[in-house]
């Protein structure tokens, strides 16, 4: 029986070099911007920003509790800039 791929692509297979930076990144931290950001700034790195908007979502009771748990209670004080 042939099986045949349809419609699925395969992940390009990675060249050593991509392995090698990867683990000296993970060893020795990393001195660059990481390889999906620069190949994003290669594509847009010219393109002009017109607007940009900045959110942030509110942490739920439990996750606040939790915090306070295992900070024993720095965690609210230093939220509420204590």
């Amino acid at each position: 029986m042939v099986h045949k791929n349809k419609g699925k692509k395969r992940k390009k297979a990675k060249k050593g070099e991509g392995i090698v930076d990867n683990v000296k990144a993970l060893l020795f931290g990393r001195k660059d911007m990481p390889p999906k950001v620069r190949t994003m700034l290669k594509k847009h790195g010219d393109t002009e920003i017109d607007y940009i908007q900045v959110a942030r979502n509110p942490l739920n009771t439990y996750t606040k509790l939790a915090l306070d748990v295992v900070s024993l209670g720095e965690f609210s004080k230093k939220a509420k800039g204590g």
